[in-house]
């Protein structure tokens, strides 16, 4: 299912608020323009995936950029005091689910439960 930003929005406002819970909408307005790093605001907004700072040089995914700023506006009141620290780019890859009768006759042993993530890359694990 594919919504739009202002669709998702709505539905979990509705969601929080069926529990009990509070919910404002953030202001997004310069977020993806400003440097979560320095605070550089920019005449435009960044085009494709990649933010790059011409007042410090800093090079961040568009997105994450923007998450920071809003986050940062939410928790201290103003742009650029939570930076990007890295970003790990993933790329989506076309599978398909193996039926029950292919699974079934496979030699393979069964993957261990969790979620996929290894563990010296969890960041709960301390490692």
């Amino acid at each position: 299912m594919k919504w739009s930003h202002g669709q998702f929005r709505r539905y979990l406002k509705e969601k929080g608020e069926r529990k009990g819970m509070r919910s404002s909408l953030p202001d997004e307005t310069y977020a993806t323009r400003t440097c979560s790093a320095c605070g550089f605001c920019h005449t435009s907004s960044p085009r494709g995936r990649v933010f790059r700072c011409s007042g410090c040089g800093a090079i961040v995914h568009r997105d994450a950029n923007g998450a920071a700023n809003i986050c940062s506006k939410r928790v201290f009141g103003r742009f650029a005091s939570v930076q990007v620290r890295h970003t790990m780019h993933r790329q989506a890859a076309a599978v398909s689910a193996p039926t029950r009768a292919s699974v079934a006759g496979s030699k393979r042993p069964a993957l261990p439960p969790g979620d996929g993530t290894p563990p010296e890359a969890s960041p709960f694990t301390g490692r």
